[in-house]
């Protein structure tokens, strides 16, 4: 038997043994925290995704673009219902911001594109 001696309530340390303890484990917890994050920083990077998924990332940046394409090409022709007067703010404020998204989307996408081409041909000369 292992003589341990008793531990202490928490009730009877002295204030300062008690700001040590908290100091540690809060401490602890942002080291783990940060060390997760590192992890997941890594592991949700973009390359990593491109090299892991490449076939899916190909298949969304070309969704994406398929949608863009649609987008610009619908927005060039005037609806055949259209009245002359000013639309109204809320369609105006949705079109315009589904359009900003989609463009920033498509221009994310074109930006990674050359980087996973490149990924692509190393994977396949790379002996398996």
């Amino acid at each position: 038997m292992s003589a341990e001696a008793p531990v202490p309530r928490l009730c009877d340390l002295p204030p300062e043994e008690l700001e040590r303890r908290a100091r540690r484990h809060v401490d602890g917890f942002f080291g783990e925290t940060r060390a997760a994050a590192g992890r997941l920083k890594t592991e949700l990077h973009p390359l990593t995704l491109i090299r892991k998924h490449p076939v899916a990332v190909a298949a969304a940046i070309g969704v994406a673009g398929f949608v863009v394409a649609r987008m610009v090409r619908g927005s060039r022709r005037a609806p055949a219902g259209a009245a002359a007067g000013p639309a109204r703010a809320e369609e105006t404020v949705g079109r315009t911001f589904g359009r900003s998204l989609l463009t920033a989307l498509a221009g994310a996408a074109a930006a990674v594109l050359p980087e996973l081409l490149l990924s692509l041909l190393r994977r396949r000369r790379a002996p398996v």
